[in-house]
């Protein structure tokens, strides 16, 4: 999941939001191609009584995943990067800021269509999802307004002692204080690696993530592009949580589960080599 989120563009959101998210923590704004969308929603017409390959039977777990470099942007290349989506990469941007450094591959700039490597260091990473734990066991207002607050690369201060707390243990309490406030299901991948998960976030946009989980440091993978006016429209149909739940699953395992794929032979084919 992604941890950074369009803060401006999430305030504004945020707002309407709460009328269902607070009320039982649903949403319903979100994002994929016509074509990606209408592909998936056919396939899972076509099998909607099944359970997902995913899930369908028990994986084999590989070790541990081990990430070998300090570069955001030489995880990947640029050519695998367009050979695993199939679309050009118009720029590769790289930044590093006080929780880490992360490495933008924008498909499409003015839809926010992206791949994303981020990866989350150090004792500024720890109080940055602590913060955010806290702010979320409040309420999804007090989370939504800590996400905006809380600039991206610039932490947060928890007010606790975190140094000797794994990266890892407050990643995954992040993925947790998610799903009361948006569409968010997480699961550990062992098949991928002992210290991987994989989560698929409905909140302003898609968001397939694979994040490679570190006692001091979580390399986070997202990809993200724009919901279809057919699925906001469905989503808009939602009045609490469990019935947003509901109504995403089925682009849950059809659309994201499938990019989520992509970013797990992304992320193996970056390690093999």
């Amino acid at each position: 999941m992604k941890a950074k989120f369009a803060f401006a563009l999430l305030f504004t959101c945020a707002l309407c939001f709460s009328l269902v998210a607070c009320s039982a923590a649903a949403e319903g704004q979100d994002p994929t191609t016509a074509s990606s969308t209408e592909a998936g929603m056919d396939e899972t017409a076509a099998s909607s009584d099944e359970t997902p390959a995913a899930s369908a039977e028990a994986p084999t777990a590989a070790g541990e995943i081990v990430i070998a470099t300090a570069d955001a942007c030489a995880l990947f290349s640029e050519e695998q990067v367009e050979a695993a989506f199939g679309k050009d990469a118009i720029e590769v941007n790289a930044q590093s800021e006080v929780i880490g450094a992360e490495c933008e591959y924008v498909f499409d700039a003015e839809t926010d269509t992206q791949l994303r490597v981020t990866f989350y260091e150090g004792d500024a990473a720890r109080q940055y999802f602590a913060a955010l734990v806290a702010a979320s066991a409040e309420s999804c207002d007090a989370f939504f307004e800590a996400m905006f607050d809380i600039a991206f690369g610039q932490g947060g201060d928890s007010g606790e002692d975190l140094q000797g707390t794994p990266l890892s243990d407050l990643y995954r309490q992040y993925l947790a204080a998610l799903e009361p406030c948006m569409y968010a299901v997480s699961e550990d991948r062992p098949e991928v690696g002992t210290n991987v998960v994989s989560s698929e976030v409905i909140f302003l946009n898609w968001s397939s993530n694979l994040a490679v989980l570190g006692d001091d440091q979580v390399v986070e993978i997202t990809y993200q592009e724009p919901v279809t006016a057919e699925a906001e429209a469905e989503f808009n149909t939602a009045l609490d949580r469990d019935s947003f739940y509901a109504v995403a699953q089925p682009y849950r395992d059809s659309v994201l589960a499938a990019y989520t794929e992509m970013l797990v032979g992304l992320l193996q084919e970056a390690v093999a080599e």
